[in-house]
């Protein structure tokens, strides 16, 4: 799901994970980004 940049970067000052990712024309990688603040063990978990 794309959303816009504005959506993105309130996501990520409220502390929720957002993903960055390439365009299917670059290498097609993944980013995960949080605030270390808001990097607790159930933001952190994978299942």
């Amino acid at each position: 799901m794309d959303i816009e940049v504005g959506e993105a970067i309130s996501a990520f000052k409220s502390g929720r994970p957002v993903m960055i990712y390439d365009s299917d024309y670059r290498e097609m990688e993944t980013d995960l980004l949080w605030h270390a603040a808001a990097a607790t063990p159930e933001v952190i978990r994978l299942p």
